[in-house]
């Protein structure tokens, strides 16, 4: 699913995209929670999200309502970063200047590979 509305997206398709985003978000939002209430794990992944939460703020706010807020805000920012990325021919790709760069997009697909 996620090859098909990928390829879909590098051709302009903005229904593509917002099936893309409704299919992903969700699926994100399950592997930030899984990483931030680990503390750290050994991935790459799990490492980039860690710094994309910014841990500190995530150690100081217990209550449920902010921790989530902090899940949906990491898990928005790689569904939109992921995007930006299939939507960029890679010839026009910038180096890896920016925390969710090309490393995420493929350690995500893999992991969503079998959904």
């Amino acid at each position: 699913m996620y090859t098909e509305l990928a390829q879909a997206i590098q051709q302009g398709d903005h229904v593509a995209e917002t099936r893309f985003r409704g299919a992903l978000e969700p699926e994100l939002m399950r592997i930030v929670r899984r990483a931030l209430n680990a503390g750290g794990g050994s991935s790459h992944l799990d490492q980039r999200i860690l710094a994309e939460a910014h841990l500190g703020f995530w150690e100081l706010h217990s209550e449920p309502q902010a921790r989530e807020a902090v899940i949906r805000q990491v898990a928005v920012r790689m569904c939109r970063n992921i995007l930006k990325r299939l939507q960029t021919r890679p010839t026009e790709r910038p180096g890896r200047d920016n925390a969710m760069g090309d490393e995420s997009c493929a350690m995500t697909a893999t992991l969503l590979a079998g959904t």
